[in-house]
């Protein structure tokens, strides 16, 4: 079989990027983070000395540093939003409209050598971009309880 037939056997391979989703928390790191809003949510000072304890407990578990509340919240919130792919490219396949929709959100969110979209805006209207997503990540998981709980409750048929 001559060089050229064995070629035209061939598959065409891409290395095209696949959508991306975002990471979110299971697990330990899930139950880490519940431990942490409960932590801040707290008023009773043994109540969060128990907890305290609890976080540092299962922080020694995941090998993660406890430096402070504040950096083991940043850190949770960099996993939390750390973009993953979303399966694998497909020859000819095109994204979805949600597919794209997460990669802009990426793209705009991500923050390393040059300052993200987002992360200037803040700033150009004075805010601080830390305290801003902090704010915002609290708000998204209220505005998260409030879509389930203002979701339409499907009966089972009868």
């Amino acid at each position: 079989m001559t060089i050229a037939k064995r070629r035209s056997y061939a598959y065409a391979i891409t290395h095209g990027t696949p959508p991306f989703a975002n990471a979110d928390l299971y697990g330990e790191y899930s139950e880490l983070e519940q431990l942490l809003h409960e932590y801040e949510e707290e008023r009773d000072a043994e109540k969060k000395r128990a907890l305290l304890s609890l976080m540092e407990e299962k922080c020694r578990g995941l090998r993660i540093k406890l430096d402070g509340i504040e950096e083991l919240h940043a850190y949770l919130y960099e996993l939390k939003k750390s973009a993953i792919p979303k399966g694998l490219h497909v020859l000819g396949g095109k994204w979805s409209d949600e597919d794209v929709a997460n990669y802009l959100s990426f793209v705009l969110k991500r923050d390393s050598d040059v300052k993200a979209l987002t992360r200037l805006i803040v700033e150009e209207q004075g805010l601080n971009y830390a305290r801003s997503v902090q704010a915002l990540a609290g708000c998204s998981m209220a505005l998260g309880v409030l879509k389930f709980w203002n979701e339409p409750k499907s009966s089972p048929e009868i």
